[in-house]
């Protein structure tokens, strides 16, 4: 009967290790075909569900500037999703789960929320959860993130669905950094070609309405405003 035992664990380590081997293949082809971040996000969560059940996830993507954490890909219940943009979808370095995983870049698995020294900063009324599972998303030396997930049901993690979690977060750091790469190269030259046409259009033959007002408009896409004002000084 040990023997039986053993063998069963050992089919169903097996086992488990194809499934993640499967989600980091998936996620490999999430790279090669896409890389917007939004898309990459998405594919990242949904893989995740394949191998791990949630009800609550999201991934937050460390911003260097304002040193904070900010919520990027959210997935399961579209309340959520709702509830967090609200909220802005920040968190600081001392600010609920994300900000312990940002600060102590460990992994954090919660069996039960409601006797954790760590807490929680949602809103548990309109969403109880009761476990996480939580990991620091990390390429190289550089936090790119926290990918975490929540349960409504008390120990819904074990520590089988961390080692998981563990396994995908380092792929999903790759996949991620490559999107925020990629990101950031299409907005400098989309910022060059506004400039570029900005200085076509100062040195064109326009009236001054013709030329402010084109000119206003690139400004604003390339600011991304709703609305620009011009004031001449008279």
């Amino acid at each position: 009967a040990a023997v039986a035992i053993k063998n069963a664990q050992l089919y169903e380590d097996e086992r488990r290790r194809a499934q993640e081997m499967a989600v980091v293949a998936e996620i490999n082809r999430t790279i090669s075909s896409s890389l917007a971040l939004d898309a990459t996000l998405d594919a990242i969560l949904e893989s995740v569900k394949t191998l791990i059940p949630y009800d609550l996830a999201e991934i937050n993507l460390w911003d260097e500037q304002e040193q904070v954490m900010r919520t990027h890909g959210r997935g399961a219940d579209p309340k959520y999703a709702e509830y967090s943009r609200s909220k802005g979808g920040v968190y600081r370095l001392d600010e609920g789960f994300t900000g312990w995983l940002a600060s102590h870049r460990q992994p954090l698995l919660i069996e039960d929320v409601t006797n954790s020294e760590v807490l929680s900063v949602i809103d548990r009324q309109t969403f109880p959860i009761r476990s996480h599972c939580g990991v620091p998303l990390i390429s190289g030396d550089e936090l790119i993130g926290t990918l975490e997930l929540a349960s409504y049901t008390p120990g819904t993690f074990t520590e089988s669905h961390m080692e998981t979690a563990k396994t995908i977060a380092g792929q999903a750091a790759v996949a991620i950094q490559n999107a925020l790469l990629f990101e950031e190269a299409r907005h400098s030259a989309e910022e060059s070609a506004s400039l570029f046409r900005i200085s076509a259009i100062a040195a064109s033959n326009l009236s001054p309405d013709e030329l402010l007002q084109n000119m206003m408009a690139e400004i604003c896409t390339l600011l991304k405003a709703h609305l620009g004002l011009v004031m001449l000084y008279n």
